[in-house]
């Protein structure tokens, strides 16, 4: 049966787990240069930034609802006890932790990283200009359409102008639409909001001129790999404990504590000095005997 103090426990872990794996996603995979077709990044590139992106986003999930899924056990072993008063008090302390670990902030910043994500992501999947010398005309063609609904002579060249309108990044995302978003043969995004279409990111130097570029990379699943192991590991970071205990004193103790008594060796075990201290359950276990006190002291049957 769980304790009080196990469900806690639960809380903390899924809790530092989902903070952990936000302070440790690398804020390059959401800068817009990074993506465009001038920074000579290759087709197998993309493809890899692709599912690193997507990887983490389903990282986030899972941990965003494993923090939900313990908080809705917590609720649940509070429902479960036989004293109203008794659930209450426990509920309290169960939102008390919940405050103490700042859940809602985690909660919050887990949905916001979802949501960038999810425009990387966006953006990773909209097609890229070739770069091949056979498909010089259908580029420059292409350099030539204008952006819809869009007029590029309305469009300042690198000129400063007032600001209408502020959104800020607590509303930026209930304005902007992520599913219809589009990169422009110029380098710009183009994306739909509420207000209307909106350019960002990066010009390319020269519209009218195609580029040929090589590009020599080493193919190192490697790193892919390690990757993948500390993200999978965070899930346990905070439960592990330092197993890496100095063998030399070890057996200096073993040589210091041990005695031959009447012809037995007698070791001492090496206990840890200092150790976390571990919460019991005695205030739950007297107030079930109180309970069930009260039950059969009433029961004529017993």
């Amino acid at each position: 049966m769980p304790t009080i103090g196990s469900v806690k426990a639960q809380i903390t872990k899924a809790a530092n787990a989902l903070r952990a794996l936000i302070q440790a996603t690398d804020e390059s995979m959401f800068h817009p240069s990074l993506y465009c077709n001038n920074t000579g990044m290759s087709l197998l590139e993309l493809q890899k930034q692709k599912a690193n992106v997507a990887t983490t986003m389903c990282r986030v999930q899972q941990l965003l609802s494993r923090l939900e899924e313990r908080w809705g056990r917590a609720e649940e072993y509070a429902s479960e006890q036989t004293v109203s008063d008794k659930e209450s008090e426990i509920l309290d302390e169960f939102r008390a932790h919940w405050e103490a670990n700042a859940c809602d902030q985690v909660v919050e910043e887990a949905q916001l990283l979802l949501a960038r994500l999810q425009g990387a992501l966006v953006v990773v999947d909209t097609p890229i200009p070739s770069n091949d010398r056979s498909a010089n005309a259908n580029t420059i063609e292409a350099t030539e359409k204008k952006p819809k609904q869009i007029n590029t002579q309305e469009v300042p060249a690198k000129e400063s102008s007032e600001i209408d309108i502020l959104i800020g990044m607590d509303h930026y995302w209930s304005v902007i639409s992520l599913n219809n978003n589009e990169k422009l043969p110029s380098g710009l995004v183009q994306s739909q909001t509420k207000l209307g279409p909106i350019l960002s990111g990066f010009t390319n130097p020269s519209s009218q001129r195609v580029f040929t570029t090589s590009v020599e990379f080493e193919d190192n699943d490697e790193s892919m790999d390690t990757m993948v192991r500390r993200l999978c590991a965070l899930d346990s970071a905070d439960m592990e404990e330092d197993h890496e205990a100095d063998a030399s004193e070890i057996i200096q103790q073993y040589y210091n504590t041990v005695r031959v008594i009447n012809g037995l060796i007698h070791v001492r075990f090496p206990w840890k000095v200092k150790y976390p201290h571990l919460p019991d359950n005695k205030a739950l276990a007297l107030r079930r005997l109180e309970s069930q006190y009260d039950k059969f002291r009433t029961d004529n049957k017993v």
